[in-house]
């Protein structure tokens, strides 16, 4: 039942220029504002006397819903009478706010924000059943409402769809007094919220779950779903990816790969990297532009000799990813299961992977590690004819020796398919004390030494590109950060993070030079360290991460393709959540 302050009726709406909408079957207006001027039998109803309009579909197709789109537009572009007022209100309360500013007291409540603005009404409410032909998923059918949508301005937007059948329901932005982006897609889907959650990027509170994100925001969720879903045309472009066989990398160089770049990875374990990538379902339509090399970054000739290989197969390079890190140490038994396959005839390979394992000529090793641990001697005759799948087996600690196989379950694996990690301990929780001196070396080599060479050595290789702008990546992380230092613990990663933040500040005007934008990014939280050996703990620990490896692809992309797509120049800068933070601020 409506107050009877309210009154509904149908028909057209118009306005005081005369311009009238379509026919509406549902229109509730404000009977005291009217003066009694409408009854039961009125078919025209002035605007600004119409508080709200609701549209009943029952069954729609995507033509219908364009159709009604047009609708509402029309609806949107009467005039209220409400803007030049607004204006006028605002203007007034500036210049009062401005005078009254000094005999404002600390403890004034600020003034809550509309929940429906004035210049939104008539608020137009859009109620769909079912839709006459249902998409396999949610989300298909939400891009489809969206890609009609999209090519109306934000302010001739319905402010408010209900989808029945799918529980789909979009908000337009206005109404939270936001402003207009571009990349707005506005949809959430099922039941709100209770109690509310905190957006993992804004830390705004929201209640509405985005369609794909659950831990962010409807907006920032629109951010990323863009960006992980954004393709450019990168054809004759070659880039470099460390680090390509698991998690960030392997979702970086599949997104440059798809992106149409000719693309290399380092990897330890080049023939389980080949697997992978020969399994995605597109694998045929990019597999001629991959490359991928068995690299240990622990051995400076390896590294130097892979560089080598680089300047004689390509005749220049666009793009520099640093994304390989040592995060925390894993001894042989974790990587035991990968060596039958590295280990494996090469004639006795799928073509698949040979295809893209062909041409690697990396000669085998003969030098020691560039480290000795007190315990244990590495001598040159045991590394003899190592490759780098080989090198993961040589115990370099005490503790290597006397690994619990029941720590490293082969039968176990996480959501991505990566060998289990058992312990009850490892180097996440570690204190300096604990650290190992072989270990703190490993660390600055694979995350600070290595990168410094690559960027260092290829730079005359990225000078021939043709194209004006090439592009380093150092992926960092809030590790680094000496603004929210909460513990104690993985010192020397959290210095590795550091340098090559520092590194990163140094040189980007040099190499700017040459046209090489060079930048660092942070990824984001996308996966879990703390050690456990409770199925439960782990699964919990596991759920609280808020990110994909496909949002944080994304994000290391994302300096590369705002040049490549909007001319945006991008150096020296610290990256995260897509915004550049001052070092400052880091």
């Amino acid at each position: 039942m409506l107050p009877t302050s309210y009154g509904i009726g149908a028909g057209i709406i118009y306005d005081s220029d005369g311009t009238n909408s379509p026919h509406f079957e549902c229109i509730i207006y404000d009977v005291p504002l009217s003066n009694g001027l409408y009854d039961c039998s009125s078919k025209r109803f002035l605007i600004k006397h119409v508080l709200l309009v609701i549209e009943i579909v029952r069954k729609y197709s995507l033509n219908d819903f364009e159709i009604l789109m047009d609708k509402v537009a029309t609806l949107k572009k009467l005039n209220t009478g409400r803007n030049k007022r607004k204006q006028e209100l605002v203007k007034k309360k500036a210049v009062k706010q401005k005078n009254d500013h000094k005999k404002q007291k600390k403890w004034q409540k600020i003034p809550k924000r509309e929940k429906i603005p004035k210049n939104r009404l008539p608020y137009l409410l859009i109620l769909l059943r079912e839709p006459v032909e249902n998409p396999s998923n949610v989300t298909e059918l939400i891009l489809r409402l969206h890609g009609v949508m999209k090519t109306r301005p934000t302010n001739l937007r319905p402010d408010e769809i209900v989808e029945i059948k799918n529980q789909i329901r979009y908000r337009n932005s206005l109404l939270y007094g936001l402003d207009k982006v571009d990349y707005e897609i506005g949809f959430s889907l099922g039941l709100s919220f209770a109690p509310p959650k905190k957006c993992y990027l804004c830390s705004s509170i929201y209640k509405r779950r985005h369609f794909e994100y659950e831990n962010l925001c409807i907006r920032c969720g629109d951010v990323n779903y863009l960006k992980v879903h954004r393709h450019l045309d990168l054809n004759e472009r070659v880039a470099i990816v460390t680090g390509g066989r698991i998690k960030i990398g392997y979702q970086t160089a599949l997104k440059l790969l798809r992106c149409n770049a000719r693309v290399i990875i380092t990897t330890r374990f080049p023939r389980n990297a080949a697997y992978k990538y020969s399994k995605e379902p597109d694998f045929h339509k990019w597999q001629h532009n991959l490359r991928i090399y068995g690299v240990d970054f622990r051995s400076l000739k390896q590294v130097l000799q892979f560089i080598e290989k680089i300047k004689e197969n390509y005749p220049y390079v666009d793009i520099l990813i640093n994304n390989a890190a040592q995060t925390v140490r894993k001894p042989p038994e974790y990587y035991k299961n990968l060596i039958p396959l590295e280990k494996e005839p090469v004639n006795e390979l799928p073509q698949a992977m040979k295809r893209i394992l062909g041409r690697i000529t990396i000669s085998e090793i003969k030098e020691e590690l560039p480290y000795i641990s007190d315990n244990i001697a590495i001598k040159k005759k045991e590394m003899k004819g190592k490759t780098s799948a080989d090198m993961s087996q040589i115990p370099i600690l005490p503790t290597d020796l006397g690994t619990n196989p029941n720590h490293f379950p082969t039968d176990k694996h996480d959501k991505d398919g990566n060998q289990i990690d058992l312990r009850p301990q490892n180097s996440w929780i570690y204190l300096l004390n604990d650290v190992s001196i072989p270990e703190i070396l490993e660390v600055q080599y694979i995350n600070v030494i290595v990168p410094t060479i690559l960027i260092k050595k290829l730079r005359a290789c990225m000078k021939k590109s043709p194209r004006k702008f090439r592009f380093i990546v150092n992926v960092s992380s809030m590790e680094s950060s000496y603004q929210r230092r909460i513990n104690s613990h993985h010192p020397h990663t959290n210095m590795a993070k550091a340098a090559i933040n520092i590194l990163t500040s140094t040189i980007s005007e040099d190499y700017k030079t040459d046209n090489i934008l060079v930048n660092c990014v942070d990824p984001g939280w996308v996966s879990n360290q703390i050690p456990s050996d409770n199925d439960r703990e782990r699964k919990k620990l596991s759920d609280a991460i808020p990110l994909s490896f496909h949002i944080a692809a994304a994000r290391i992309c994302d300096p590369i393709f705002e040049y490549v797509e909007k001319s945006k120049i991008i150096y020296g800068k610290f990256i995260k959540n897509y915004k550049i933070l001052k070092w400052q601020e880091i």
